[in-house]
């Protein structure tokens, strides 16, 4: 029994190790974002573009990544996209020219889809579900922690010598962090491929009507937390006249109340609402509403002290309700479809990370306003509630046996 505790705390380490060196990748392009935008003479909709097109490469790869955790095994999946990642962000810092850029984030993109379907199915099938969406959820700030680091560390180094080299180091520390994760399942045997059956690449056995619903919800949730992390530097630089270094603490901050809202959430709902998700996720959706609503109709004369808190608590929800999300997606699906079924929402939702900062930065282009465009992201937080609210939960499914191959 010790041993069995212990391995399943190493699943959570090297999955979260895992998690949080990719994020550093994924999430530094808007801690870089205000730095490339000079270099490569990027209007507002570009910016957005620079900071998540890299999610049309991961929708593109969700499901193949999904099977591949299903039928290969989530160790696999998990160190190979980790090295990857860091290889791909590397040779992306060598691009001379934004278009020539674009298919190399693309293609970080495609390397980053691993690390949620395999750590997320090892992870539902190693914890028991009692405290299962505490521990996914666990996991899930690997994402916000990564953009803290990124959002600590990299916009100095960028000021230092320069963005690109400093997308190179992040590309370093998920190479790193793959190694680590190895390291850490070193002990761990690996199940044989499994063959894949005839239906396996049909989406029918995934697209669920709940996990559909469940998908299109979270495309309006994913919105709001890129377009705060990609806009709130340069928003307060634009309009209050905050420097570029110090609105990048901003961006720390709503990364650490995701830290701190995705523990929070997970633990909610476990413990309050006795292991449902689609509860604390609507109620996640009307607070991030009310958040970005008073974020548009903020004064001119609020101190810094007074938005820094607001950004603070929109990351609690905006970027905190991804955890319950994902353990919701796991429990919905039989245990034997539990990557795909992951790896399915989470390609919906990739609608909203790459099209919803391109489209807030041409409402801010066209309007020459941040009001509206902010405004109307609360409005899409309402209507992420309405989606949720069709969703049929069963609850959460008995605690899966740890598999012998997992991670």
């Amino acid at each position: 029994m010790p041993h069995a505790i212990a391995s399943r705390w190493r699943i959570l380490g090297a999955a979260l190790v895992v998690q949080v060196t990719i994020s550093v990748v994924t999430q530094g392009f808007p801690a870089l974002a205000p730095f490339a935008k000079s270099d490569l003479a990027l209007n507002r909709a570009e910016v957005g573009l620079f900071a998540t097109i890299l999610n049309v490469g991961t929708m593109v790869a969700l499901l193949p990544a999904g099977w591949a955790v299903d039928f290969l095994g989530d160790r696999r999946v998990l160190v190979v996209g980790g090295i990857a990642t860091g290889v791909a962000a590397a040779v992306a810092a060598l691009a001379p020219q934004f278009a020539i850029l674009v298919p190399l984030l693309i293609l970080i993109g495609v390397a980053a889809a691993t690390p949620t379907p395999a750590g997320s199915t090892a992870i539902i099938s190693a914890f028991g579900g009692r405290d299962r969406g505490l521990i996914m959820s666990i996991r899930q700030t690997g994402i916000p922690m990564g953009g803290a680091l990124a959002a600590l560390l990299l916009p100095p180094i960028a000021l230092a010598v320069g963005w690109r080299h400093a997308l190179e180091c992040a590309g370093g520390v998920a190479v790193l962090g793959a190694l680590l994760g190895s390291v850490l399942l070193r002990h761990r045997g690996e199940r044989p491929p499994r063959p894949l059956p005839r239906e396996a690449g049909s989406l029918r056995s995934v697209a669920t009507r709940d996990a559909t619903y469940i998908g299109l919800a979270a495309i309006f949730l994913t919105l709001g937390q890129f377009v705060l992390v990609t806009y709130i530097a340069l928003y307060l630089f634009e309009t209050r006249h905050v420097a570029l270094a110090v609105g990048s603490l901003f961006l720390v901050t709503a990364n650490v109340g995701g830290i701190m809202g995705r523990m929070l959430w997970g633990t909610i709902s476990d413990r309050l609402f006795h292991g449902r998700r689609r509860a604390p996720l609507i109620v996640v959706s009307v607070s991030a509403a009310v958040g970005f609503a008073l974020l548009a109709w903020l004064p001119r004369a609020t101190p810094a002290y007074a938005i820094l808190l607001l950004v603070l608590l929109l990351g609690t929800t905006v970027i905190g309700w991804n955890g319950i999300y994902i353990t919701l997606l796991s429990e919905i699906a039989p245990p034997d479809k539990r990557g795909r079924s992951v790896a399915y929402g989470m390609t919906i939702s990739q609608v909203g990370i790459f099209g919803g900062p391109v489209a807030f930065g041409a409402l801010v282009d066209a309007t020459g306003s941040y009001q509206l465009a902010w405004s109307a992201v609360s409005v899409s937080m309402l209507a992420a509630a309405a989606l949720l609210r069709q969703v049929s939960e069963r609850g959460p499914l008995a605690p899966a046996p740890l598999p012998a191959g997992a991670v």
